[in-house]
């Protein structure tokens, strides 16, 4: 069968093995629209986020999902270079030590506002992680703006993560106040 040059893979897509399973995608999912939703001013794309919605809603459909692997076995597709399974557990323990990261600095923060930076020691010991894992977080949250590194070399939390850990809890005591709603209708 000759293969399809508009054929999307969905899997590469959202960055998940043809193996992975329905949680797995959506957690997928949620990271990759966050990324390409076009309210992002850095990495906004609305034909991309066209793109994930699509791979998301046929993935996670078992029918669609079925008609779309005899598609993809058609295109001689059989494993792709990509996040494995394991990687993407990786990711969600990223995911994890990032807002506990986010929540040790914001707590240092409101601690001492005149000293509100720590040190990579002080972290290592908190978070439990390795020095590189530690580096490549910090890297991460530099760039999303949500963390600074000040002149003694700590690292503490930006205004924009500050945000990030009032909107988290903020979402979290909505979905308390609806799940009583719901307990008490």
């Amino acid at each position: 069968m000759a293969k399809d040059l508009h054929f999307v893979d969905y899997y590469d897509l959202l960055g998940v093995s043809p193996q992975a399973d329905l949680g797995l995608i959506n957690l997928a999912y949620r990271y990759r629209v966050k990324v390409v939703h076009p309210d992002s001013q850095e990495t906004g794309d609305a034909g991309l986020f066209a793109l994930v919605v699509q791979a998301y809603q046929t993935l996670k459909n078992p029918e669609k999902r079925a008609e779309y692997d005899r598609l993809y076995a058609s295109q001689g597709r059989r494993t792709q270079p990509g996040l494995s399974d394991e990687s993407a557990c990786e990711v969600a323990s990223d995911v994890d030590i990032q807002q506990r990261l986010l929540g040790i600095l914001y707590e240092k923060r409101r601690a001492d506002t005149r000293n509100p930076s720590m040190g990579d020691m002080r972290l290592l010991e908190q978070l439990q992680c390795s020095q590189s894992h530690l580096d490549f977080l910090i890297w991460y949250l530099k760039e999303k703006g949500l963390i600074r590194v000040v002149e003694t070399g700590g690292v503490a939390i930006t205004v924009d993560g500050v945000d990030q850990i009032v909107g988290q809890h903020m979402r979290k005591i909505e979905q308390l106040q609806l799940t009583d709603r719901r307990a008490y209708a």
